[in-house]
């Protein structure tokens, strides 16, 4: 991002980006001012309801679960479609993503 001029930069990411976004962020904190991540399931919910072959198989997801404890400014707002919301919904998921970025 910087190579194309943006120090600071606001990120979006769907489904498993997403996650590539947050993790991101967390490891780029001075760089990313602003983070939506669309229709990622909550990591403490897939902790929750794991059994130990999912835990000892997708032990990665541990490392997903830092987010929480650096996000200090955690918000959501539901947009009414399935998983390929922007194709069923794009008029409210842009809202939504233009709210959330200040109208950007």
């Amino acid at each position: 991002m910087e190579r194309l001029g943006f120090a600071r930069f606001s990120v979006a990411g769907h489904d498993r980006g997403g996650r590539v976004a947050y993790r991101m962020a967390i490891d780029h904190p001075d760089r990313v001012d602003r983070l939506a991540v669309l229709d990622v399931l909550p990591t403490e919910t897939v902790w929750e309801r794991a059994a130990a072959r999912f835990a000892l198989g997708f032990w990665p997801w541990s490392l997903l679960a830092l987010w929480r404890a650096w996000g200090d400014d955690v918000r959501g707002r539901a947009v009414r479609a399935g998983h390929f919301f922007p194709e069923e919904a794009p008029k409210q998921t842009a809202e939504a993503l233009s709210s959330f970025l200040g109208g950007a």
